[in-house]
């Protein structure tokens, strides 16, 4: 589902970009469909596999979340920032570390990767342009703080490849970028 997140992001970028609205018709439907992954008490799933029925992570709640929230921003629906709400609050509730100001990578899962961390700032960011509420704006400095001053990281202003392994590493950059934007 956070790829679905990011496909719908990019829909509206691209939609603010051109004015066509078949961006925005593909938005709506990957948001209509992502909203099926939600379930009530429990999150937002991780697929649709069913094998992964129990896999809850930061990189998709923080993004749908961050998707809804833009929607949103373009829909004026109230169900949509409702559902942007909606997750984030799970995500803090069950993903967070408030003494960090860092998100978990899952719930099985206590390690911390920088895509998670620029997923918890851009979607507090989003809610923070909608609400005007400096709650969000304090999560996303938090965050940003720790991400910063977080060895594991960054160790004198540069990147490091947070220990991955293999093919794995391939991702890295991906991930800082999505941190640093």
């Amino acid at each position: 589902y956070d790829d679905m997140a990011w496909m719908g992001i990019a829909c509206l970028r691209a939609y603010q970009l051109f004015e066509d609205p078949e961006y925005m018709v593909a938005a709506e439907s990957l948001l209509a469909d992502i909203k099926r992954g939600w379930i009530e008490g429990s999150g937002m799933l991780w697929n649709k596999n069913p094998d992964d029925k129990d896999k809850r992570n930061a990189c998709t709640h923080w993004t749908v979340s961050c998707f809804a929230a833009r929607m949103y921003l373009l829909s004026q629906q109230k169900e949509d920032l409702d559902f942007a709400l909606k997750v984030y609050r799970w995500a803090k509730e069950h993903l967070y570390e408030q003494s960090l100001g860092a998100t978990f990578s899952s719930l099985t899962e206590n390690t911390y990767m920088t895509y998670n961390q620029g997923v918890l700032i851009g979607s507090s960011l989003a809610l923070y342009q909608i609400t005007k509420q400096v709650y969000y704006l304090n999560i996303a400095t938090k965050c940003a703080d720790f991400s910063i001053k977080n060895d594991r990281f960054a160790k004198e202003g540069i990147w490091r490849d947070e220990g991955a392994k293999d093919n794995l590493n391939q991702n890295n950059g991906i991930f800082k970028g999505i941190l640093v934007h």
